[in-house]
């Protein structure tokens, strides 16, 4: 029944998901159009450049809207994601939802797995837009000189020499910081989104004014996270920094104290704000 009802979330989202996705296609091409101005070109040779002309105010002007387009996608999914929740699960539209012969942890996971899973896609969009802009504003520097494949295959040797000259130290540092990025590309979405439900949850304890009460436990909870990781992250930074004999080891010291208490914080709290959800569906369900 579980699968069941991801295909049926599923099926629910991914309209809105694919068009929001579409918008971010449309940004990036006017992001790429961005940087085909002449001023790019001329700002990193020699070549000598006649003033900032129309062209080049229409460049910066669509670099400038592909920012906010982005940002717009990033949090148009995520507002999306949180208006479906609240609609589907605690308004009428839920009573057929919670009549099924499924469970309540059901009914959690199909919602925090296929939200969770836009999230990630969305990553990985955002990902290859950026990678399309620097192709672009690459190959236009370079232009008449190299292509980019060219670039990108020194690029790679480059790295590949620094990595053979990288002591045992700095390559465990690096892979530890990729494995970061990768359990930050999985693990923060399904954090990011139960933060939010949970939320959205907390707020249908009230009679009245649960949208705004769970606005309100939306930023409250991320004001208190980010004090509370700031007090860990102090206490445990300064009991592993009294030994450090290095800049480098400090720095390294330092951002992995950060990286771990950040992540487990987090993970403390997608896990508590689950059992909470988990008991208010199940015991305190009052819905509009």
């Amino acid at each position: 029944m579980l699968g069941k009802l991801i295909r049926h979330e599923w099926k629910g989202t991914y309209k809105v998901g694919c068009l929001l996705l579409a918008c971010m296609a449309g940004a990036t091409f006017f992001g790429w159009l961005g940087f085909q101005g002449p001023m790019w070109q001329a700002a990193f040779t020699e070549s000598y450049y006649y003033g900032f002309g129309l062209l080049d105010l229409m460049s910066v002007g669509t670099l400038f809207l592909y920012i906010i387009a982005l940002i717009g996608v990033i949090y148009g999914m995520l507002i999306y994601l949180g208006v479906r929740f609240y609609r589907t699960m605690y308004t009428d539209e839920g009573y057929l939802l919670h009549t099924l012969p499924v469970t309540k942890h059901q009914v959690l996971i199909s919602k925090i797995l296929v939200s969770s899973i836009w999230i990630i896609i969305v990553y990985v969009a955002l990902a290859l837009s950026v990678f399309v802009l620097v192709a672009s504003l690459v190959s236009t520097v370079l232009a008449g000189e190299y292509t980019f494949a060219e670039v990108w295959t020194q690029a790679w040797e480059q790295i590949g020499e620094l990595w053979g000259l990288a002591s045992p130290e700095i390559r465990a540092d690096v892979i530890r910081f990729l494995l970061y990025l990768v359990y930050t590309v999985i693990a923060g979405p399904f954090c990011m989104i139960m933060f939010l439900f949970g939320a959205i949850t907390l707020g249908q304890l009230f009679t009245r004014h649960r949208v705004l009460m769970a606005i309100v436990f939306y930023i409250g909870m991320g004001i208190v996270r980010s004090i509370v990781e700031q007090v860990v992250q102090g206490i445990v930074a300064s009991l592993r920094l009294g030994s450090i004999a290095s800049e480098y080891d400090f720095i390294n010291t330092y951002m992995g104290s950060t990286w771990n208490v950040s992540s487990i914080l987090n993970l403390v709290l997608a896990v508590v704000l689950y059992l909470a959800s988990y008991q208010i569906i199940s015991k305190r369900l009052n819905m509009e």
